[in-house]
């Protein structure tokens, strides 16, 4: 996704190649084009990386953005060598619920129940993230990568509050057997939205390659869907056309957390975080 909040430009989990693959052309093969070319990218100020997944980290991508020395990047730990490798001058590592400023916007690193693997030999050796991306007393928006549903989503609205925005991956969620634990199916997806209190839902991470088995409109047909029964209004949900853009904008009302849910949730993890990360 491109953003733009407060008058910079973020960009996330950048992927503009046609394979999510190591053994190009061997691999998930892109249905269509990027929505835009990436030299028609206006200059980016933050790019924001959530896992090293091959959909999520393209190397090939990241050594092909222009003005490297002026964007910082902001990533889970264990990523930054990626960037620092390519010429980014600016790379911040983040463990979850560590916060770094970047262009003016405010970026917390999240937990999301996800893994990372890049090679045979090494599965989660890397830290994998949701993220909070915010403008201080501006415009809120979740970006969340990849990730399954599990009650820590509520316990990270209670602690921080909800969102104006959500970036929600709803893709690729068949076969159950294999991406149980990793992809949320579209009706638990809308759950993590509303556990976050997020008031616009955007899918993403859907229609773009064949990751799973639930082909390209299928996940956007059951969100919707899914939204719907939740009674969440059609106006809330968003399902972008490749290259389509639309104006964020707070939410119209208060948030629905309660300051006593607040603080229930953080003394919930105050009490311990929850061991989901990766070891080395």
């Amino acid at each position: 996704m491109l953003l733009r909040i407060g008058g910079t430009t973020v960009l996330t989990d950048p992927w503009f190649t046609d394979y999510a693959s190591p053994t190009r052309p061997i691999g998930p093969r892109r249905y269509v084009p990027p929505g835009i070319a990436i030299e028609a990218l206006p200059p980016i100020d933050v790019v924001v990386v959530s896992h090293g997944h091959y959909d999520h980290l393209d190397l090939p991508t990241i050594e092909s953005l222009p003005n490297r020395e002026r964007i910082t990047t902001v990533v889970p730990l264990g990523l930054g060598h990626y960037f620092a490798e390519r010429g980014y001058a600016h790379v911040i590592e983040l463990d979850w619920f560590e916060d770094t400023m970047a262009a003016g916007l405010k970026f917390t690193a999240l937990p999301v129940i996800h893994w990372s693997k890049r090679s045979p030999f090494k599965t989660n050796d890397t830290l994998w993230a949701g993220f909070a991306i915010e403008r201080p007393g501006g415009l809120r928006v979740y970006f969340g990568g990849d990730a399954e549903y599990d009650p820590v989503y509520g316990e990270i609205a209670d602690r921080y509050g909800g969102f104006d925005v959500g970036l929600l991956s709803i893709g690729a969620f068949l076969p159950r057997y294999v991406m149980n634990g990793a992809h949320c199916v579209p009706r638990a997806c809308v759950r993590v939205a509303t556990d976050l209190d997020v008031h616009t839902l955007v899918g993403i991470h859907w229609g773009t390659a064949p990751l799973g088995s639930d082909g390209p409109l299928e996940a956007a047909t059951r969100f919707r869907e899914s939204a719907q029964a939740a009674g969440i209004a059609d106006d809330r949900v968003w399902l972008l056309k490749i290259g389509e853009t639309r104006e964020l904008r707070k939410r119209p009302g208060a948030s629905l957390l309660t300051p006593a849910r607040r603080e229930a949730g953080a003394a919930r993890l105050r009490r311990g975080r929850r061991n989901r990360r990766p070891t080395q």
